[in-house]
Order: structure tokens, then sequence, then C-alpha cells
């Protein structure tokens, strides 16, 4: 397993360096068919009030990782000036003002961020190292948006290519989750063992105390390094607490031959000091549910996020070839695991259908298959954003999800643009989705 992660990160250093260097906000453009005339819902279930380009309200061409905080009032963001490292800032957008303050990344900060967590009063901001596609030892790193200040909240001396290290010489912390409910700071840890697998343990950072381990879950995975692509990290990412603080969901993927192994899926666990039994809610065969069967690409699992009401957790997976992608999204129910589409696929009979039979609300299955989703900020609602053949906007459906297609509620005037897959949601009802920031009221 080794060699091939480290041919992998090799391989995803090239790709982060194209991808952050010219491809980080192409139009996404429409699907070469026919336009449908069709209006959003004259009862909406989510109301768009306005939307702008996130680029047009920062004054940039580009802006990376782009993240609002959770009481609206900044965006936090990441900026290249020149090239290397040391030519990136995180830059903080405040909306009362129209003021942006940028700060370079700290001195022994030798990575590229995959993504910037607010805590939840908006005053902190975690992000670490890339220890998955670059290879990069990585610490827990704390922003503090009123000084400007940073800190590195777990540093283990450790620095650098994690490979070329010796497994007593490090560990990597990763994956940061503020817990709403109590506003500490949670990770992941995986520490190298003597015959180079890993641990996966979950720890806590309160105030200024040192790292309390929380949770252990090493003993079900062999596979322990929770795997995740920064160009595919939807919604929350791989790993979230749910929103009451009482536990946590995270994914479990490969980096090859998805289907056989067994561990791979959506995992739950109380979050709780001494927590060693995460449950299975699904595997990599649960997501292949609401595909086609013509489909050859299988889907995996990219993002989750938690519903506003922490009662369900929501899973984007993506089955991509070369020629067709399909995008399912699941329900799951938070305390049963049970598992419902949003939007079930498997009932068109071939290609053509999947793109022309049009269905109760007049429309063919491509169009539920969107480019990117948000958690509605108040209620128990998903939107879905898609760009084909004639209708770019928002779906909306309701949480857990019926029968019932989601509904056409929003006509967008802007092209979205792919800056990133993340989304993000602010308490005053500001979404950040696909480059747009959108106002919205949820009736």
């Amino acid at each position: 397993m080794t060699r091939k992660i480290f041919l992998l990160i090799v391989i995803a250093i090239a790709v982060m360096l194209v991808a952050i260097g010219c491809s980080s906000q192409s139009e996404i453009e429409p699907v070469d068919e026919p336009s449908v005339d069709i209006q959003p819902s004259s009862d909406p279930i989510l109301v768009v009030e306005s939307e702008q380009l996130v680029t047009d309200i920062l004054g940039v061409d580009r802006a990376l990782l782009a993240m609002l905080s959770p009481d609206g009032s900044s965006i936090a963001y990441l900026k290249q000036i020149g090239s290397g490292v040391s030519s990136l800032e995180l830059c903080l957008y405040t909306f009362s003002d129209s003021s942006t303050n940028c700060h370079s990344l700290p001195e022994g900060y030798l990575s590229v961020p995959y993504q910037f967590y607010w805590s939840p009063d908006s005053t902190e901001i975690a992000f670490t190292e890339n220890p998955i596609s670059l290879g990069h030892e990585s610490d827990i790193w704390v922003f503090d948006s009123v000084t400007g200040e940073y800190e590195n909240r777990t540093d283990d001396g450790a620095m650098g290519a994690w490979r070329g290290l010796n497994a007593d010489e490090f560990v990597l912390d990763y994956l940061p989750m503020w817990n709403k409910a109590d506003g500490d700071l949670y990770f992941l840890r995986s520490a190298p063992t003597m015959n180079l697998e890993f641990t996966l343990e979950v720890f806590r950072l309160s105030s200024d105390v040192e790292p309390e381990k929380v949770a252990d879950f090493t003993d079900s995975f062999s596979l322990q390094l929770p795997y995740f692509n920064e160009e595919f990290f939807y919604m929350e990412g791989v790993a979230s607490i749910s929103p009451d603080g009482e536990r946590i969901a995270f994914l479990m993927s490969s980096f090859e031959n998805v289907p056989d192994v067994p561990e791979n899926g959506l995992w739950v666990a109380d979050l709780e000091v001494g927590s060693n039994n995460p449950t299975q809610f699904a595997d990599t065969m649960d997501f292949q549910t609401a595909l086609p069967v013509w489909q050859t690409a299988p889907a995996s699992p990219v993002g989750l996020a938690w519903s506003a009401d922490s009662a369900g957790i929501v899973v984007l997976a993506k089955s991509t070839n070369i020629n067709l992608t399909i995008t399912p999204i699941y329900y799951f129910d938070s305390v049963s695991g049970d598992m419902t589409p949003v939007v079930d696929f498997s009932a068109y009979e071939d290609v053509d259908s999947y793109l022309t039979d049009p269905g109760v609300a007049e429309l063919s299955g491509a169009y539920y298959s969107p480019f990117t989703t948000a958690i509605a900020p108040e209620k128990a609602r998903i939107m879905l954003y898609n760009n084909y053949a004639g209708v770019s906007g928002f779906f909306v459906d309701e949480l857990p999800p019926d029968d019932m297609p989601p509904q056409f509620t929003y006509k967008t005037t802007l092209p979205g643009v792919v800056t990133a897959t993340r989304t993000s949601t602010s308490t005053d009802g500001k979404v950040l989705i696909a480059g747009l920031m959108l106002k919205v009221t949820e009736p």
C-alpha cells in the first residue's frame, strides 16, 4: 500500500499545482441539448433574494477556498500573489466596510491549505497542511481573525514530506472540525505504526490545554487514512460533527479498487471520551443504489453534511466516466441509518431516457444530477445547483426527501464557476455555492 500511496501523492501534486494555477475558476458550460423553457415554482420552499459572483464582491479574479464566516460578516479565502508557498496569503473580506486584509501564511507552514474552517463564533480559522494529496506532515494551525496571529496548536517539531520521516518522528493531525455545541476544536490524528500503517483517532482542543484523545477507531479499519481530494471537496468535506455536538460522521475510501474494501463508506460514532465503536451506515455498494445499471463508473462518496436539526446526514457521491457524470445524493437518518436517495436514477433504462424523458416535473433525470449542493442555512432542506440544457439554477428539496423530485426554485442570471466544490452558509441567510453568493430566506 505504501508504494502506491507515494505514487498517488506525486501524481496529485502535479494535478493540484495545475488546478490552482490554471483551472480554479473555469465557467461551467451547459450541456449541448435543446433548451427547456421552465420557470421556477410560484410557491418556492426557499426564496433567493439576490445573487452575486463572489469574485465581484472580493474584487479578485480567483477566490480559492472562499468560505463564509458563520455569522456572515466575513469571507476567508486563499490568495496567490506569486509562485511557491511563500506567496500564499489568507485574506479576510469584511462585508460591513468592504475591506480586505491579507496575511502571509505562517513561518514553518510548508504546504497548501485544502480548506479553511471557521470557528462557530466567527473569530478563528483552523487549517492544516495537506497530508494526503501532497504528502506533507500536518499540524493544526489556528488563525485569530482579530489579532491576525497564527498558532500551531499541535506542533510535533516535524515538517515537510512525512514519507521521509521515521515512524516515531511525527503524527498527522488533519481535518479539523469545530463543535458548534461547545466551541471546541476537534481533529483526526493518524500516527504511523512500525509496519507503516496508521492509527485513526479523534482529538479535542479546548482553550490552551494539550489535545485530549476522545475516540480511537483504529481497530475498525484496515485502511486508516480517510482519503480526500482537495479538488472534490463537497459540502463539509469527509468528516463533520453534528450541530448538536453529539456525533461525528466520516467517509472512508481507498486509493484503489474501491468496491473491494469493505470498510469504505459512511461511518457514524458517538462523540464522547472513550468512543471506539463506529457504526457503518453505508458501504460502497449502497452508494450504487440510485444509479442506473448502465452507468459504467461506480459512485464514490466525496462529501457530507449534517442537516441543521442533526436528524440527518446528506452524502454526495460522484459517478464519472469520460462521457457522462451522474451525481446521486443520499439522505441518512442519523439514528437508524436508513438511507433515502434525494433523486433515484435507477429506473432510467438507457442513456437517452435519462437525458430526454420528462418525469412528473417535466424535466429529465439529467436536470437533477447537480454540479454541487448545499444544506440550507436554517431549515432541513437541500439546495442543488445545476446548469443543464437551458435550465441554470437551484432545485430545493425538503429533508428527509420524499418520492417527488426537488422543486425548481430559482433561475440564475450569472454563470456558476468551478472555483471549488466547497459551499458554506451563514446565520444571516447567505449561501456561497459554485462561486455564487446568494441571499436566501426560508418560508
